[in-house]
């Protein structure tokens, strides 16, 4: 969600040393390496290889269309490029939350599972 308010934020600010310090925090929540090690841990160990696998075809289908749907968004708005780019921006910023609102709704670990965890931990510090 911060990088979906980074973004906004970028396309937003009248200044164009604002735009590039938010167009360069937006990536944060974004291109994260952790991402897969959270999903593969809240899966279940028989399908943690298929959801890694699921993950990466999520993750690398934007590359695909996000070009696409920019070129068509700068096409419709004629000669006035910059209003093409703006409302893909803001299109961009809108996914970006939605994508957080919806993780942070659905994402929840097993709890017997966590707990497990937790208390495995705790008596590996004691010892």
């Amino acid at each position: 969600m911060v990088s979906a308010l980074c973004l906004f934020l970028a396309v937003s600010v009248p200044s164009a040393l604002g735009a590039v310090f938010f167009f360069t925090l937006a990536p944060i929540g974004v291109v994260n390496p952790r991402v897969s090690t959270i999903f593969t841990g809240v899966a279940p160990e028989a399908y943690s290889g298929a959801v890694l696998g699921i993950v990466v075809v999520v993750l690398t289908l934007p590359g695909i269309i996000a070009p696409l749907v920019t070129g068509l968004l700068i096409q419709s708005s004629g000669k006035n490029v910059v209003a093409g780019f703006h409302n893909a921006y803001l299109l961009a910023s809108l996914l970006l939350l939605v994508s957080g609102v919806a993780f942070l709704a659905f994402a929840r670990p097993d709890d017997q599972q966590f707990e497990e965890k937790r208390s495995i931990g705790v008596v590996g510090l004691h010892e």
